[in-house]
């Protein structure tokens, strides 16, 4: 899987430049972080997503280990064998990074970036995802709460023993049939093992979408490094 990283902390270029050179075009740059003619389509309290066409978004986040866990799971790509890179289908790794070394206020009006001093802000390009539907929402609490009584993948603990398959078919084979439950069997599956391997957190059910296919995606996850 090939990830273009940019390391532009030392660089004098702006945001705009490093992402036009990459082809990476939009209509306009206004200093350079805000952005005109795009759709803000989610906030949080550490990052702002954009629709910025061509089936693509623009993240601009501020949190640290969220980039923590991209590096490592690029470095990790880079040398690992083919073998150990089963999780690469699970997870929604960025297509640019570009971390940036910036003076940033309160440019939304909003307070999501409400500090005077100066920090690294991470800009993303991802592929566009897709929200779950409502059932397939009530299918993965069901499926968390059946595996270990718990809210999300941070809480159970990998089962050594247990044949999910089996188990799973048997607890649901009369619910949810209008889903591919193998496919959201499998997806729940790698991500217990990818934090039993890897160790990330933020694994909730907020933090999984769909991509224009219809596969099942862990995004926003994060590492402590």
């Amino acid at each position: 899987m090939e990830q273009l990283i940019l390391h532009n902390l030392n660089v004098n270029k702006t945001l705009g430049d490093v992402l036009q050179e990459n082809n990476i075009t939009f209509n306009k740059f206004e200093k350079y972080w805000v952005i005109a003619n795009t759709e803000l389509i989610g906030s949080g309290h550490f990052a702002k997503i954009f629709d910025i066409g061509n089936n693509k978004v623009l993240k601009i986040s501020k949190d640290v280990n969220e980039y923590n866990a991209i590096k490592y799971f690029q470095n990790f790509i880079q040398t690992a064998h083919e073998s150990d890179l089963w999780f690469i289908h699970t997870i929604q790794l960025p297509e640019i990074v570009c971390p940036v070394n910036e003076d940033f206020y309160e440019h939304f009006n909003d307070g999501s970036y409400g500090d005077d001093k100066k920090h690294i802000r991470y800009y993303y390009i991802y592929p566009k995802l897709y929200a779950l539907t409502e059932e397939e929402n009530n299918f993965f609490e069901d499926i968390i709460y059946f595996l270990g009584g718990a809210s999300d993948f941070d809480e159970i603990e990998m089962y050594t023993d247990i044949v999910y398959y089996s188990d799973l078919q048997d607890e649901f084979e009369s619910k949810y049939e209008s889903l591919n439950k193998d496919a959201i069997f499998s997806f729940v599956r790698n991500v217990i093992e990818l934090n039993y391997e890897h160790v990330i957190s933020d694994m909730h059910i907020g933090n999984i979408m769909r991509n224009k296919f219809g596969d099942y995606k862990l995004i926003d996850f994060q590492k402590e490094i």
